[in-house]
């Protein structure tokens, strides 16, 4: 983030919280979110559609990446506080070449149902036990452990179904015209990350905002979620 874009960030805000103050909004109605300081807004909306309950939060991680590593819990913590208001997709990043390894291994995870056994141990034998993300040996060992064989993984690992998936998960990368991770997506069309609203909390209020806007428009209650 610049100096620049986090001054007017901050000076916006406060002009917000000064408007508020002198018509006698309570602080917490200043609080609210706005396009271009909060989030941005996709012109062609791209939601993954991997359907469930509630609005669609899609979040874009790389298992290799410190501040997503940080983020998951507090991620995880908030989807558990939301419940049926949202269903939370997890996308892995492929902004270079490299980080497809892992993200194979969280595709491999996703399809043999051990994700909720596997996710948060990548991210630990990453950052807490000083393994690549670069590579897979250590981590068919972990599949292993979760009670995938040896031979589902050399089958799983090289189907033409992760090929696929990965073309996918490229498409909807530029769709959402991804720039950093972590990076949430709301319904296909509302950005947000640490760099636009500030903080990894803030991030989640934004989402929080944007999901109960959706969810009012969605029942006849409100306007624009703009």
């Amino acid at each position: 983030m610049t100096a620049h874009r986090s001054g007017f960030r901050t000076a916006a805000k406060a002009a917000v919280l000064m408007v508020a103050m002198l018509l006698g909004v309570p602080a917490a109605g200043a609080a609210d979110v706005a396009e271009g300081i909060d989030y941005r807004v996709l012109e062609h909306p791209a939601p993954v559609g991997k359907g469930g309950p509630g609005v669609e939060v899609a979040e874009w991680f790389w298992y290799g990446c410190p501040h997503c590593y940080r983020f998951d819990p507090e991620l995880s913590a908030w989807a558990e506080r939301m419940g049926d208001q949202i269903h939370l997709v997890r996308l892995p990043a492929l902004a270079r070449p490299t980080w497809q390894p892992m993200a194979a291994a969280f595709l491999m995870a996703r399809h043999t149902d051990r994700l909720g056994d596997l996710h948060s141990g990548f991210f630990e034998a990453v950052h807490e036990g000083g393994r690549s993300p670069y590579q897979l040996q250590w981590v068919r060992a972990r599949f292993e452990e979760a009670g995938v064989s040896g031979e589902q993984w050399r089958e799983g690992i090289r189907a033409s179904w992760i090929r696929e998936e990965v073309r996918r998960i490229r498409k909807l990368e530029r769709a959402h015209q991804l720039q950093s991770v972590p990076t949430l997506v709301i319904a296909g069309r509302y950005v947000t990350n640490s760099r636009i609203a500030g903080s990894r909390e803030r991030m989640l209020e934004v989402a929080g905002v944007l999901v109960r806007r959706l969810g009012k428009e969605a029942n006849g209650e409100g306007g624009s979620q703009e």
